[in-house]
């Protein structure tokens, strides 16, 4: 009798379809009462991580949603900003704050990264925007600080909604997982003591075949070819997700380098200012 061994990468869904089947096939042996305690507290458990994993997923979800929102606003004020110096500055003020700003970009190629490389250039532009010689551009500059900082926020809980779902699936769904199939290995070594009237074993059957399906009688080669060009199209859209995921992690590391890299700026700046502070309180104290 064959045990198929339940992938990590199974949906709870899709083992709580399996822990159905064998319940199903369970239930009417006389000697797997036993079993069919297990089996029902490992479906209950299944059933609380479709739920926990669902909200999860819902939560990395949304917040997908708001970095999406968080990207418009931060391209919309972008645009403002590159039109109103293009209409209210000329000469060597509007090639100045654009090289500043937008360096050798047009503003609407500045915007079409997403979020995470764009953010880390817009960082700058609080202070250049300080010094500008508009009011309007000052006003815009603090616009710009606050949308940075609640861009900031969404990006964290995005980070934050990311690592909970990796937690669940290494830390609770992959232990369910290997005792689903530790549970499964010792119901099928308990079925091969079991025989039938024909003398076969008494568990066939109780888990359902990963390599035939009812299903399957009624395929064609059309409804093959959908479903293959269905899951290749999944492939896809998951590698990019990936990569687009790798990005912002990249960005985000970048941003949080040059903030430590500005930060030390500062700090050797301050340090040469109170060390020739206190070269010439030294020489002014060595006079007689």
């Amino acid at each position: 009798m064959q045990i198929p061994t339940l992938s990590l990468q199974l949906t709870p869904t899709a083992v709580r379809r399996e822990l159905r089947y064998t319940l199903v096939r369970l239930r009417p042996l006389s000697w797997g009462k036993p079993y069919v305690t297990v089996f029902d507290s490992l479906l209950l458990t299944c059933e609380g991580h479709i739920i926990d994993e669902g909200k999860l997923r819902d939560s990395l979800e949304d917040n997908e949603a708001e970095l999406d929102h968080a990207d418009g606003q931060l391209d919309e004020i972008a645009l403002y900003i590159g039109k109103f110096i293009k209409v209210e500055t000329s000469g060597g003020v509007r090639a100045n704050l654009n090289r500043a700003l937008f360096g050798s970009d047009t503003p609407s190629k500045f915007v079409r990264p997403r979020l995470g490389e764009e953010l880390v250039k817009v960082r700058t532009w609080p202070t250049v925007l300080a010094g500008a010689p508009l009011a309007k551009l000052v006003a815009l500059g603090k616009e710009v600080e606050t949308l940075i900082k609640s861009c900031d926020a969404t990006v964290q809980r995005h980070t934050v909604s990311t690592a909970n779902l990796q937690a669940f699936l290494v830390n609770d769904w992959a232990p369910f997982v290997a005792k689903v199939n530790g549970e499964r290995q010792l119901l099928g070594g308990e079925a091969k003591k079991q025989l039938r009237l024909d003398g076969s074993e008494g568990g066939v059957g109780l888990f359902r075949s990963q390599s035939k399906s009812r299903a399957k009688e009624t395929l064609t080669l059309a409804l093959v070819d959908e479903q293959l060009a269905r899951a290749e199209s999944e492939v896809v859209e998951l590698k990019k997700q990936r990569a687009e995921l790798e990005h912002e992690a990249q960005q985000l590391a970048q941003a949080e380098r040059s903030k430590k890299e500005a930060e030390l700026a500062e700090l050797r700046k301050a340090q040469a200012q109170a060390e020739a502070k206190a070269k010439a309180l030294e020489a002014e104290l060595s006079k007689p």
